[in-house]
């Protein structure tokens, strides 16, 4: 883990005067009460001094610390500060040719105002930060804002510490990372068994049956919503389950580290990955197949979804053609259309062929749950399941209805007096696929597991 996360570069301009601060906002800064024009006069002598000691005065408050060099303040501040207190702003070229000078001048402007360096209180100062750090690292990873908050941190009202060397805050942000990597880890322990460890390493090689590594496969995602990817995802979610990532809890680590965490890796290869540390490996791979279990769920309950809306646009395009060719034929003469109409083609088993290349999937591999109105809804979704793992064919007698249409009951009722199991068939599997995925829209139905789908509002 590095301890220097900033170039160079960045470390002059965190020690340096901010280049960005605009002119209202250093007039704002920079503003002096009566009381602070008094104590300056009264604390030093010459204008040089005067105008050096308000500027640090009125720094410290603001940045948490004093540039080394005051004289390259912002020349705005500087002439503000100057008139405020009677001088000339060139005054301030010939201030601080000595350090004891600026030394003395910022333990003044630190007892007027009070504030201590950290070493001057070891409890309230360095570890006080250390248990800051350390407590919010486990939560963020970012060395960039640890550092930034600490130094919030030092300048809040209740601390009141001056900020450190930049060199000195950063190997404190690196130390609090390497505790709170130790934290992480001991709170997922408990789930490392000698199996699991197996078979997250098995994440990072490569695949007998397959050119990749199963990492890689796992962040695989679909260019397009087909049935070959229904199909291809309900695989992946088949792997996970295998492992019985469904079953882990990872509560124990904040949301912001599981992010994290996440995020390493999706970026990391497999090579950087098998070669860290087993503290920061299993908690990378843990937290990403854990999300790569919850996307795959999201994406099928799309796919499915879109896929349904394709079937229902093939059912339509089809009708529209038959009504062109018709009109077509007796354009001689006004005839309405009496060809099949969008429940006849369905009945005709027309769609099927395209929605049982993943109904069956989605059916077998997902879970559905949803409140008391839904009930009805999720038996029948149950028997379709039945009929479509059993393949058999007739729909069984009492099975749900009521949570479609009049209109649509109809029609099964119309098929059921006929005699016609298989348009029942038809009729009543296309009209409960219609209704879960629209349910699954308005969040009537949800999905364990799922983040998209997830139960929020039934009980």
């Amino acid at each position: 883990m590095a301890t220097r996360f900033f170039s160079a570069g960045e470390i002059r301009e965190l020690e340096s005067w901010p280049a960005e601060a605009g002119w209202a906002e250093l007039v704002r800064r920079f503003r002096m009460t009566t009381a602070d024009v008094q104590w300056v006069h009264r604390s030093t002598r010459g204008a040089p001094n005067k105008v050096g000691l308000a500027l640090q005065l009125c720094a410290l408050p603001w940045l948490g610390f004093v540039p080394a060099d005051v004289r390259a303040a912002p020349t705005a501040a500087v002439t503000d500060v100057a008139a405020q207190l009677g001088l000339e702003a060139g005054a301030l070229a010939y201030y601080g040719h000595r350090e004891q000078t600026r030394s003395d001048h910022l333990r003044l402007v630190m007892k007027r105002l009070g504030w201590r360096t950290a070493e001057e209180d070891e409890r309230a100062g360095w570890k006080t930060l250390r248990e800051f750090l350390a407590d919010l690292a486990v939560e963020r990873d970012l060395p960039g804002e640890l550092f930034r908050r600490a130094t919030v941190h030092l300048a809040s009202d209740r601390v009141r510490i001056v900020r450190p060397g930049v060199v000195s805050l950063m190997e404190e942000v690196a130390a609090a990372r390497k505790i709170a990597e130790r934290e992480v880890f001991r709170r997922i322990e408990p789930l490392l068994t000698e199996p699991r460890l197996a078979d997250l390493d098995g994440l990072l090689e490569m695949a007998p049956e397959m050119p990749m590594t199963r990492l890689t496969w796992l962040h695989r995602r679909p260019t397009k919503y087909l049935p070959t990817a229904i199909r291809a995802g309900a695989d992946r979610l088949v792997f996970l389950r295998d492992l019985d990532v469904h079953t882990l809890d990872l509560s124990t680590i904040p949301d912001s580290r599981r992010r994290r965490l996440v995020e390493l890796g999706r970026q990391l290869r497999s090579q950087p990955l098998r070669a860290r540390q087993r503290m920061s490996k299993y908690p990378i791979l843990l937290a990403t197949v854990v999300e790569c279990y919850a996307e795959l769920l999201d994406e099928l309950v799309e796919m499915f979804g879109q896929a349904m809306s394709d079937a229902e646009d093939q059912v339509a395009e089809k009708r529209e053609r038959l009504e062109e060719k018709w009109y077509r034929k007796h354009s001689w003469n006004w005839f309405p259309y009496r060809g099949p109409g969008t429940v006849d083609l369905i009945s005709d088993g027309d769609p099927f062929t395209y929605l049982r290349r993943f109904a069956p999937v989605v059916l077998g591999e997902i879970e559905f749950a949803g409140s008391r109105e839904a009930q009805p809804l999720l038996q029948a979704v149950e028997i379709l399941r039945a009929l479509y793992s059993q393949g058999r064919l007739c729909v069984p007698d009492g099975a749900e209805t009521s949570f479609l249409s009049w209109s649509w009951r109809y029609h099964l009722e119309r098929a059921a007096e006929a005699g016609k199991p298989v348009r029942y068939r038809y009729l009543w599997e296309w009209s409960t696929l219609i209704n879960l995925r629209d349910a699954l829209r308005r969040g009537e139905v949800s999905v364990p597991g799922s983040r998209r789908h997830a139960n929020r509002s039934h009980s």
